[in-house]
């Protein structure tokens, strides 16, 4: 398929969906996904730790049919799913003929929470396509276990239903009646999914106003598994460090869109933090002689200021930035819109308010 494709359209890059994988055949751009799985809670509640084991055997790209190819689904089981799916490698969805597919707009009932879902798959594009070269560049994975990053926590060790997306560490709802088991390894978390929330209300917000949140957004953690904690339909919960730097783009219709937007960036202080942005064409080959753009953003806790330094020969996506500030108080600012020259920063002056909750 790929000399195929390389006689016709040499410049284009190769993409190939499978059902069987070998190692090594990333590099060609073959992907896998999870098979023909059946339409049931069982099934979606082994699809996390079936797509480490892909990953941890070689196969780094993976998908699955979500909301199940076997058997009609539900509109609770489809949202679950499609929360699982945003996080993985691959997003799709797949059916057989006879069911109900598994499109927003056959779903009326649900189709304003799958529309958020979609709308945080697109805003995540950025951060996900630099882990994307991040691991072609490195070998290092972009989605994993919870043991590569914590060995030294023993209650991670055996977790099939949690992974790290990045600096994301992604505990999603995988049982019908709302309830899921989660294991944080000890120390401060922030609650990612309510602070992306949150930026939409904060969008309002004047320069240099904090947005002081009713509902938990720090979580100190001391390890402990804490079993069938309820979380509402529209939630996935999922959680990063203090010093997490994650790019997104606003709300986009399509990918091409990305890049005619400012750049948002989220910023969760508590300590100093890093994130190379990685730009390119998005759909040739020329990424593999060099030509793509990489920006270090850097964050000093300490100043509360975020600074960027550009390099490389692509053309930047991105002509614009502006940055949300999440203190461990538990508040939200926002900057002012910036031109994303070759070098800056942006600076947020000093909050204080405490709303940290304990996780234990």
């Amino acid at each position: 398929e790929k000399m195929a494709q390389a006689k016709t359209l040499p410049e284009h890059r190769f993409f190939s969906l499978n059902r069987a994988f070998s190692p090594g055949m990333s590099r060609l751009g073959a992907t896998v996904w999870t098979g023909d799985v059946t339409a049931d809670w069982s099934w979606l509640l082994h699809t996390p730790g079936t797509m480490l084991n892909w990953i941890l055997a070689g196969a780094p790209i993976v998908s699955c049919d979500t909301g199940g190819f076997v058997g009609q689904t539900t509109a609770d089981l489809l949202i679950r799913w499609l929360q699982v799916a945003c996080f993985m490698p691959v997003m799709r969805v797949h059916s057989e003929k006879p069911v109900t597919p598994h499109f927003p707009f056959l779903w009326p009932k649900a189709s304003d929470t799958i529309r958020e879902i979609l709308e945080l798959r697109y805003r995540l594009l950025p951060f996900h396509y630099s882990l994307a070269h991040s691991q072609r560049a490195t070998g290092n994975l972009w989605i994993r276990p919870l043991a590569m990053d914590y060995p030294e926590t023993p209650e991670v060790r055996d977790v099939t239903t949690q992974w790290m997306d990045g600096s994301i560490l992604v505990a999603p709802v995988l049982k019908e009646n709302s309830t899921h088991d989660v294991v944080l390894p000890p120390g401060l978390w922030y609650r990612f999914d309510r602070a992306i929330k949150l930026s939409q209300q904060a969008k309002s917000l004047a320069v240099g106003k904090a947005l002081e949140e009713q509902e938990m957004l720090t979580i100190r953690s001391t390890g402990k598994v804490l079993k069938n904690l309820f979380v509402p339909l529209k939630e996935v919960p999922c959680y990063v460090r203090p010093g997490t730097i994650i790019p997104t783009s606003p709300v986009v219709q399509h990918s091409g869109d990305i890049g005619r937007f400012p750049l948002e960036v989220f910023i969760l202080g508590g300590q100093d933090g890093t994130f190379a942005l990685v730009e390119d064409d998005g759909w040739s080959t020329r990424y593999m002689q060099g030509y793509f753009a990489v920006t270090s953003l850097q964050w000093s806790d300490g100043r509360k200021t975020l600074f960027w330094q550009k390099s490389g020969s692509a053309e930047q996506g991105f002509v614009q930035i502006m940055a949300y500030f999440i203190s461990v108080e538990g508040t939200v600012q926002k900057s002012a819109i910036k031109d994303f020259s070759e070098a800056g920063s942006i600076s947020f002056p000093a909050q204080a308010r405490s709303t940290e909750e304990v996780f234990q």
